[in-house]
């Protein structure tokens, strides 16, 4: 296959609330481990610089509709992390979520949500904040229960004992979206308590 085939896709990962932070979603948008599609991407190939511009929450990759029909994001990116876990001294419950530029902990995420991850594991970490009531009641109740992203993509390939395997290299990120259905299969969601660093 050509190195410069471009494809638009949409890919998934967990999530989780922070109701004591005000409307705080944190979570993966994306993990470095072949997900439900068979496709797998390193975090460094988001261009998060160009994303940061224009930073939208959509819903199953679309505008919401308010009151009046306008088409419109319900939240916005606060940050992305190109991250790895780490584990963290005296919490057995969560991993840290290190920063690998920053060389910093930036957040942490309940093991439980992810139990097929592992320490050093990293992914593309992103902390969103919601604007609009109705979505905030739907990831609350666990309705809207991890992210996904869309964006231009370029597509290798590269041969594995299973066959050839689709890689995903510099990614124009459009949007990251709530979703209901995730494609990677650790997404999931719930309530949480904020967990402090």
């Amino acid at each position: 296959m050509p190195n410069d085939v471009q494809e638009l896709l949409a890919v998934t990962s967990p999530v989780y609330a922070l109701p004591a932070t005000g409307r705080v979603v944190k979570g993966f948008v994306s993990v470095e481990k072949i997900d439900r599609s068979r496709d797998i991407v390193a975090p460094e190939e988001f261009n998060i610089k160009q994303f940061m511009a224009a930073p939208v929450v959509l819903v199953n990759h679309r505008f919401w509709k308010d009151e009046s029909g306008n088409e419109v994001s319900v939240g916005k990116v606060l940050s992305l992390h190109i991250a790895r876990l780490v584990k963290v001294e005296d919490d057995d419950e969560n991993w840290g979520v290190y920063d690998v530029d920053k060389k910093e902990l930036v957040s942490r995420f309940p093991k439980q949500k992810i139990p097929n991850l592992k320490k050093g594991d990293r992914g593309l970490f992103v902390v969103t904040e919601i604007t609009n009531d109705e979505i905030w009641k739907r990831v609350e109740h666990g309705e809207l229960s991890a992210f996904s992203w869309r964006g231009l993509v370029r597509v290798e390939y590269k041969a594995t004992l299973g066959g050839l395997q689709r890689v995903l290299k510099n990614i124009d990120l459009f949007e990251i979206s709530l979703v209901h259905i995730p494609d990677n299969p650790n997404a999931s969601d719930d309530y949480f308590i904020e967990i402090p660093l």
